[in-house]
């Protein structure tokens, strides 16, 4: 019996000491082919955008090719469905908010994924939402623009850039008493031209499109982060006395659960280059975002806080809308 108690024991030794040695010699030639990022949405928008910043900065520091895949479909469930079934090798990556992933859990069709699929390696900024006219509306400031849709239910069409930042019309909706008419624009981008052409009569749109929006002379009416992470000149929803229309989103890498940690300390430590050197930091900002870097357990705490209370709020939201 001691004999066999022993055997069993060195074999245990031996395969740790198999697996320890497997993992670093993974780790010692990661990446050692392309890395591919599928972000779920088109090109174009913010998401696509974050996107490539993430791949350029990786490439530069892990000195391997990294190549955006857009994989559009399905309200992002289609491109979010093959990370979630893709080898957990670090090879197949996602770069997505996180709102669009409680989104999907609560409302999408053939979903193959929960909140647990993935293992979260880090996010890069964080994003408010401004809500604007264009520049001939009669609609230059949010209380005008809610005293009309109190007198005129669903008359104001009021656009998203996907149902992921769809409970910001039931927000304000719920906020100021008002009923307005929903209308997926799918992205930013072509928000921004359905805006701009007068086919909707304002639009919840990323912050990073604020300048653009005041080259077109549009009227930003309020933004739905404080300040100090979004556009410092653009007053708050509540400074305005409308409580509780607070969102906010981040970029989020991701890879399927169960990548090598090895493999994900390579891509946080790329990151980490990235902003000490100031490159990322630069890149966020050229393009209107808000650098905010998360890793680790910090990042965890708050995806967790994060999918615990809006995935709750996302279902009481479609009750709802099925009434």
């Amino acid at each position: 019996m001691k004999v066999k108690k022993n055997l069993t024991i060195v074999l245990l030794v031996l395969l740790m000491t198999i697996i320890c040695t497997l993992a670093n010699t993974y780790a010692a030639t990661y990446p050692e082919k392309t890395i591919q990022i599928i972000v779920a949405k088109p090109p174009g928008g913010g998401a696509d955008l974050s996107t490539r910043m993430i791949a350029a900065a990786l490439e530069k520091q892990l000195g391997s090719s990294v190549v955006v895949l857009n994989r559009e479909g399905g309200q992002c469930v289609i491109g979010t469905n093959e990370v979630a079934k893709a080898k957990p090798d670090g090879y197949t990556l996602s770069c997505i908010a996180y709102n669009e992933i409680a989104y999907m859990i609560v409302n999408g069709e053939n979903v193959e994924f929960t909140q647990d699929s993935f293992d979260y390696i880090f996010s890069i900024n964080i994003r408010g939402h401004v809500l604007a006219t264009k520049k001939d509306s009669q609609f230059d400031s949010l209380d005008k623009l809610l005293e009309y849709a109190k007198d005129h239910p669903k008359e104001i069409t009021i656009g998203i850039p996907g149902e992921g930042c769809g409970d910001i019309p039931w927000m304000l909706m719920d906020a100021a008493g008002v009923e307005l008419t929903i209308v997926n624009c799918q992205t930013g981008a072509p928000l921004y031209a359905n805006l701009l052409g007068g086919h909707i009569e304002v639009g919840t749109i990323g912050a990073q499109f604020y300048d653009r929006l005041i080259d077109e002379n549009c009227h930003v009416l309020a933004q739905t982060v404080e300040r100090e992470y979004g556009v410092t000149n653009v007053p708050t929803f509540s400074e305005l006395g409308i409580d509780g229309v607070w969102w906010n989103t981040k970029q989020v890498l991701m890879a399927p659960a169960g990548t090598p940690q090895e493999v994900i300390d390579i891509l946080v430590d790329a990151m980490d280059k990235s902003f000490e050197d100031g490159s990322m930091v630069e890149m966020l900002e050229n393009a209107g975002e808000t650098p905010m870097y998360q890793k680790g357990e910090e990042l965890e705490i708050s995806m967790a806080k994060y999918f615990n209370e809006k995935i709750p709020q996302l279902m009481e939201i479609k009750e709802r809308k099925n009434k």
